[in-house]
């Protein structure tokens, strides 16, 4: 990484010296003086979830400047950053700025959410035409489980001053270490990774109802600290918190956007005097189930490092109450017996006529 980075600096100065270089061929056509760049949040290993609640803040400090290599063997002279000569989110001569995420932030066709991080030129401050050197840093305000910074920070951003065909300085473009030295894009990343739970419905036994749909309930707690939406698959839309819904054999129910230190808490509520036996089982998590004697139970979902899945399974079978015999065989003896007195009763009738 830090090898790459040098490149791309050595990359940016040689840039900052041909432009340098070709100040009148700049003259007839000055650059916006204002830049920036994005911040970026990849939604791809997300699915279905909303962007995270998520606020970043950008400083802007002077660097040392100095005797930088380029490309060619040359050598190009860099200064240290004037304070306030690059301002950070617009103003002019702001050190610092902050840009937030929300659950309603869009998302783009790339599955990225992003944010601007603008900068505002000073030039006259720079009192002469060069190249000039700036630190910029990110850090993030809020601590998000399920996401991760991809870009190394902080980078440095270098800034050309360039002179007017009237004696004055005018902004001439910028490139960040870390970036594309064609764009000057800085590389803030993110990459935003959550999981999804799917709860399975299964009835089994001689006496189970599969076409019965039974009460479920869950309820989610979330690791971030900060208020979060998830997806339902069966068609409810979003919800917060906690939902209600039923299931039937075979039936399944998925909820989208849960990250690694969530806690789903899936709860079955069955008539106890219909006497099924509820169990649980998952795939892909940790689980922990307090089930009733009969009837439903509760199941709570932690560690979602991958897509997971609850499979409930209600099992009724047939037992019969003590003293009534459901086996063939005794009617088997009973009508033998009979036959034998039947037989009985005969041999007597015939003995008697004799």
């Amino acid at each position: 990484m830090r090898k790459n980075q040098n490149r791309l600096a050595t990359l940016a100065l040689s840039m900052m010296l041909v432009v340098g270089m070709a100040m009148p061929a700049f003259a007839a056509m000055a650059p916006d003086p204002d830049f920036g760049f994005d911040k970026v949040i990849d939604m791809s290993a997300a699915e279905k979830a909303d962007v995270p609640n998520v606020s970043y803040k950008y400083e802007i400090k002077p660097g040392a400047g100095g005797e930088k290599d380029a490309e060619g063997g040359k050598k190009v002279q860099v200064f240290p950053g004037v304070d306030q000569g690059v301002g950070i989110g617009g103003n002019s001569g702001a050190s610092n700025t902050t840009v937030s995420f929300t659950a309603a932030s869009l998302i783009d066709g790339n599955n990225q959410s992003k944010q601007k991080v603008a900068f505002y030129v000073d030039a006259p401050k720079f009192g002469k035409a060069g190249v000039y050197e700036y630190t910029v840093t990110e850090t993030r305000l809020t601590d998000i489980d399920g996401l991760k910074e991809t870009a190394e920070a902080p980078v440095t951003l270098y800034v050309t001053i360039l002179n007017t065909d009237g004696g004055g300085l005018k902004y001439g473009g910028a490139v960040f270490s870390n970036g594309t030295a064609k764009t000057g894009e800085a590389d803030f990343k993110a990459d935003y990774t959550t999981h999804s739970l799917t709860i399975k419905k299964a009835v089994t036994g001689d006496l189970g109802d599969k076409s019965m749909m039974f009460d479920f309930a869950d309820a989610i707690t979330a690791a971030n600290g900060n208020e979060e939406t998830y997806y339902i698959a069966d068609g409810s839309g979003k919800v917060k918190a906690a939902d209600k819904f039923q299931l039937k054999d075979g039936d399944a129910y998925t909820i989208y956007g849960l990250s690694e230190k969530d806690s789903a808490a899936i709860t079955e509520t069955v008539d106890a005097a219909l006497g099924y036996t509820t169990t649980a089982e998952a795939v892909g998590a940790t689980r922990e189930f307090d089930a009733v004697a009969t009837g439903g139970g509760k199941a709570t979902v932690t560690s979602f490092k991958e897509n997971a899945t609850l499979t409930v399974t209600n099992n009724r079978e047939n037992i019969t109450p003590t003293g009534i015999v459901m086996d063939a065989a005794p009617y088997v003896l009973m009508l033998g017996a009979a036959g034998g007195l039947g037989a009985g009763f005969v041999f007597r009738k015939r003995e008697d006529e004799e």
